[in-house]
């Protein structure tokens, strides 16, 4: 080789295509969310067709992406259920629930929540079921779907929930069934008829 030889600079084009996007990032999103509106029918024809082709593939790499960036995406999902208010699920999903502390917590919390809301006595709850029973010509029925009940079905039921400074007194004590009682969680009992209009009268 002479003296005046020089190397030939080898193009990267990995590199040049990531710093381009870097630079033309908004750019390029104005562009798909564009072309996205555009070609709607066929870019969603495209991608199922791509799933479907590769589907063991993508299950594969979904997978293996979960795995090695697990407290990345736990993290992001934490920060997305403390926005929203704390959800049972979102503990149950990253295994809290089962901690000892945190059943200790729940469980010091019920406690000062039946404190507050005072004493609850057999009297009270047979008092609740017969006044039921007449209401309804001799059979349990749950207060908020009209479902006839068996006992063991039957709930006792909070109307104004104790998490929310409801009390044990009987006029605030009704008959549900599990469902209901479930899905009432900590609303109040307006909240949960509202809920229950906006659900088309129904809660299945």
């Amino acid at each position: 080789m002479g003296l005046f030889s020089t190397k030939k600079k080898m193009f990267d084009k990995k590199k040049y295509n990531q710093e381009y996007h870097l630079h033309h990032i908004e750019k390029e999103k104005k562009y798909s969310r564009e072309y996205y509106t555009q070609h709607k029918e066929k870019v969603k024809k495209c991608h199922q067709e791509y799933t479907e082709k590769h589907k063991e593939k993508l299950k594969k790499y979904y997978q293996e992406y979960k795995e090695k960036h697990k407290k990345k995406l736990n993290a992001k999902k934490r920060e997305k259920m403390h926005k929203k208010g704390i959800n049972i699920n979102f503990y149950l999903t990253l295994g809290i629930s089962d901690t000892p502390i945190y059943k200790k917590m729940k469980g010091q919390e019920r406690r000062c929540n039946m404190r507050n809301a005072g004493k609850l006595t057999l009297a009270t709850i047979q008092q609740v079921y017969d006044e039921n029973i007449v209401a309804n010509s001799d059979v349990l029925k749950c207060i908020y779907c009209d479902k006839e009940l068996t006992l063991k079905q039957a709930t006792l039921e909070h109307k104004q929930p104790i998490t929310r400074e409801g009390t044990n007194d009987k006029e605030n004590l009704a008959i549900a069934c599990g469902h209901c009682n479930h899905s009432k969680n900590n609303k109040t009992e307006a909240e949960f008829e509202e809920y229950l209009i906006n659900k088309g009268g129904k809660n299945v």
